[in-house]
């Protein structure tokens, strides 16, 4: 997915979007966020703090994407747990595939597949397959 990323209005890295929120873009960055569904990829400390500032800039809803299972998540327990405290939702078993735009290239949502967990790979931990079926499109406002 990622080099597609560039292209679409309204996705960010994680390094820019918290390196944004660091300097001194803090107003622009939250603008773009409060009131607005965010979606974050990844099962990381770094995806932690995305959306446990997305939560504190006012997101609407704010949705974690992961395609493995809330035990192989490499975050630790502390940040998941205060991230569902929060109210944010996890996807999990969840891919991404593509983005959903709309005019102007402006991200309107993720189109996601299932996955299942198989044999572990390198990582230690069950590889993520990829299921037949695509999951379908969910929606993202920002």
């Amino acid at each position: 997915m990622n080099p597609k990323a560039k292209s679409v209005t309204g996705v960010y890295s994680s390094t820019d979007y918290l390196c944004g929120l660091r300097d001194r873009r803090f107003k622009e960055m939250a603008g773009r966020i409060a009131g607005k569904t965010v979606a974050v990829i990844g099962g990381g400390s770094v995806a932690m703090d995305c959306v446990e500032s997305a939560v504190k800039l006012g997101a609407w809803d704010v949705y974690l994407v992961y395609r493995r299972s809330y035990a192989q998540m490499p975050a630790e327990p502390d940040e998941r747990l205060e991230a569902q405290e929060a109210g944010v939702h996890f996807l999990l078993l969840n891919q991404p595939v593509d983005y959903v735009t709309g005019r102007g290239r402006r991200l309107k949502g993720l189109k996601l597949v299932r996955t299942r967990l198989g044999e572990p790979d390198a990582s230690a931990g069950a590889a993520p397959n990829r299921s037949e079926a695509p999951n379908g499109s969910w929606p993202a406002t920002w």
